[in-house]
């Protein structure tokens, strides 16, 4: 299986490059022709990126599972698997993934794939902010409320 996706990630790479160079020969041999497909092409590409952020950012969620942060005070957490990326990349992986669920994280996909905006650690963490901050002010309505 991962073997196949290996695979498959390769070849996406190389017809990605091939695209490019076909891309360039064509703008150098014929710009006006180049012009009139960009608005397709650029569609196209688009969706290739925001499918490619997905996977990047399903990615990280499963390093993150699979790597949980060690308390200091409970037993020796054993991770499912060999840790891949730097300490850093991984506490800022765990800084965004780990305030989503699952659930949420999906709907933030769905968004995205339907807007057709790549899916970043930004982006999941302007979610979860502008979440906070709307649950912040309903319960601050909810207090004021309260308090008449």
């Amino acid at each position: 299986m991962i073997d196949n996706l290996q695979t498959q990630l390769a070849d996406a790479t190389n017809a990605l490059f091939a695209s490019k160079n076909d891309w360039e020969e064509l703008i150098r041999k014929d710009q006006s022709k180049a012009i009139q497909s960009t608005v397709k092409l650029h569609t196209s590409i688009l969706e290739v990126h925001v499918l490619a952020s997905h996977l990047m950012m399903d990615t990280e969620r499963l390093i993150v599972k699979s790597n949980p942060r060690k308390r200091w005070w409970r037993k020796e957490v054993v991770a499912s698997g060999p840790q891949i990326v730097s300490n850093r990349e991984l506490k800022q992986m765990r800084r965004i993934h780990n305030q989503i669920s699952d659930k949420v994280y999906e709907k933030l996909k769905k968004r995205s794939w339907e807007k057709r905006i790549p899916l970043t650690r930004d982006s999941i963490l302007r979610a979860v902010q502008q979440n906070a901050a709307i649950i912040g002010a309903g319960a601050a309505a909810a207090g004021a409320a309260g308090g008449i």
